[in-house]
């Protein structure tokens, strides 16, 4: 993971986003999960969905996913979407890639931000439906050389 140039924020600014937003539930199995908790900006944030469910889910739009700015419940990207369905088969998963940009393509400011999918399990009709989430940082616009940090370094690997 690349670290991010406040990394005491970053770590600061996760465990707060983290602790107001639900994962999915065990239950579900279906899970949504960023690859890293901290970003730089300009990197680009990947995502994965996961369907662990013995039966497909469906998607009523494309694209699958949005993202939002956690500090004043934006919807950040995208502004517009199609409204086809889309699958993803039991015991698979998709992953997708955001660049950091807003809805005018323009790169987002550093903050907390979180993606989400919303699903349903049967395809007609969507209720019930369902949605998940995970809760990822933006930092500094350059990595820190954690190079002194000694043991701690190898925590935010």
């Amino acid at each position: 993971m690349k670290p991010c140039a406040r990394l005491f924020s970053c770590a600061i600014a996760v465990a707060a986003a983290l602790a107001g937003f639900a994962m999915a539930s065990a239950q579900d199995s279906v899970i949504l999960e960023t690859s890293e908790y901290c970003y730089t900006v300009g990197d680009t944030v990947s995502f994965t969905l996961t369907n662990n469910r013995d039966s497909t889910i469906h998607i009523p739009h494309s694209p699958e996913w949005s993202v939002w700015d956690a500090s004043g419940d934006t919807l950040i990207f995208p502004s517009t979407v199609f409204w086809v369905i889309v699958s993803l088969p039991a015991d698979s998963s998709d992953t997708y890639y955001w660049p950091q940009i807003d809805y005018h393509l323009n790169q987002v400011a550093q903050g907390t931000y979180w993606v989400e999918v919303t699903y349903s399990p049967q395809l007609v009709p969507w209720d019930p439906s369902f949605t998940v989430t995970d809760t990822f940082y933006i930092g500094g616009a350059s990595a820190t050389d954690l190079s002194t940090w000694g043991n701690i370094k190898g925590l935010y690997r």
